[in-house]
């Protein structure tokens, strides 16, 4: 039997307190997603 696997749930509260670094931060259901900024070509 496979154990799970913790995953930190995070809240707005954590993501504000945050250094903006140019990336976007987004929760979905606590489980946080980073996409990174546009680079140059774009």
């Amino acid at each position: 039997m496979a154990m799970p696997i913790a995953v930190p749930r995070y809240t707005v509260d954590d993501i504000e307190s945050w250094p903006d670094d140019g990336n976007r931060y987004e929760l979905l259901d606590g489980v946080l997603l980073v996409t990174p900024s546009p680079g140059v070509p774009h």
